[in-house]
């Protein structure tokens, strides 16, 4: 193809990247949906006025006010999906083919023992968990939220995060290995193995310096 009638071929411009999109998403909505004019959803008490979605908000913001209303940190565990399973007398809870809460406290008096849900999970404990952070899940006991932590976690040392498709890929490459665990801190090589392919171990939180550390605790505080 020549130089003139590649200048001339309009799909060598038909390709727009994801944030172009979204810029052209967000400049329609703005200036054409919420200033189109409203004919069949005109408000009750003008319908043959001009109204738009916006000036409708700022006949409704003037009349009411604007209340925002800021969400309370619990909300974060309870949008978490769910799993609804028994509690373990010694090893805790099993989610995800790992287990979480061997040495909590808070589980110490619901060991062994059964909810007072009733229906379809009738007897079975809520425990709620992030899939892109598996290090840890978390329980709702008398009105307050619980960390658990999983059970392969070395005592009070930090650990990379790992998700759902790093627990699928340990427990395969255990099973190929012919390991059969007897607690889950014999999985947390085969796990460091394949989180180090993929993360520097340099940028583990174990191996920060105490300022990195500092910076790291300050960035996990301000999410």
């Amino acid at each position: 193809m020549s130089d003139s009638q590649q200048e001339l071929a309009p799909e060598g411009d038909a390709t727009w990247t994801l944030s172009e999109m979204e810029h052209l998403l967000a400049t329609w909505i703005v200036k054409v949906w919420q200033n189109r004019r409203l004919d069949q959803y005109a408000p009750a008490w003008d319908p043959g006025g001009r109204h738009s979605p916006n000036t409708l908000f700022a006949a409704a913001a003037a009349r009411d006010g604007i209340c925002l209303e800021i969400p309370p940190p619990e909300l974060y565990y309870e949008l978490l999906p769910v799993h609804f399973v028994r509690i373990d007398t010694r090893r805790g809870v099993k989610i995800g083919g790992l287990w979480y809460g061997a040495h909590s406290r808070v589980l110490e008096p619901h060991r062994g023992r059964l909810s007072g849900r009733g229906g379809r999970h009738a007897g079975k404990w809520a425990i709620h968990r992030d899939p892109r952070d598996c290090r840890q899940v978390f329980i709702e006991l008398d009105g307050a939220w619980h960390e658990l932590r999983w059970n392969g976690l070395p005592p009070g040392q930090e650990a990379p995060a790992f998700s759902d498709a790093h627990v699928g890929d340990v427990l395969r490459q255990a099973a190929k290995a012919g390991l059969k665990p007897r607690s889950d801190a014999e999985l947390l090589p085969v796990l460091l193995g394949l989180v180090a392919s993929k993360t520097p171990v340099d940028a583990w939180p174990t191996q920060m310096t105490q300022q990195q550390k500092t910076e790291r605790a300050r960035n996990l505080a301000r999410a």
